[in-house]
């Protein structure tokens, strides 16, 4: 008997949901939400105007202090820190950004430390193709060629690796 009765809650139900919206509605015609007029926000037209040039100018200038190229030796120096404290990845990071803006002449030391940081991070073949354009520049650094041993060790090519450990 009860399955022909029908139920309370689909009548109560629709007229909740338009009360609800109806109630919305005075709140936003009352004042709760107004987009325009004298004043916003405790602010009058003046003061609004003030704080969106000083916004616009902050903005403006922080723009321009990102177009500025960072020091390399800024970003060596935070890679540095950042392989002392063991993360090989973010230090391989920052040694390439330096790289990039370094002069020639820094370029052999800070791919020496791109390669040291590839071994560290177990990047073997990487620091390989590293260790062979540094030993092709200065073939008598006992450091690249240690270095090269390492790397081809770490790949499990333990001939060439004595080879290069004995150069």
């Amino acid at each position: 008997m009860s399955a022909n009765r029908p139920s309370r809650s689909g009548y109560f139900f629709p007229w909740l949901g338009l009360l609800l919206i109806l109630a919305m509605a005075a709140g936003c015609a009352s004042g709760g939400a107004v987009a325009s007029g004298p004043q916003m926000r405790g602010l009058n037209k003046n003061e609004a105007k003030d704080l969106l040039a000083k916004r616009q100018a902050a903005l403006k200038e922080a723009e321009n202090k990102s177009l500025e190229a960072p020091d390399p030796a800024q970003l060596e120096a935070h890679g540095d820190r950042l392989a002392m404290a063991g993360d090989w990845m973010a230090s391989l990071f920052q040694y390439n950004r330096a790289l990039t803006l370094a002069p020639k002449k820094e370029h052999y030391r800070l791919k020496t430390k791109m390669a040291e940081a590839c071994l560290r991070d177990r990047q073997f073949v990487q620091a390989e193709a590293l260790f062979k354009e540094l030993s092709q520049k200065n073939p008598q650094d006992a450091v690249q060629q240690q270095g090269m041993g390492l790397a081809y060790l770490g790949q499990g090519l333990k001939q060439e690796a004595f080879t290069a450990l004995l150069k």
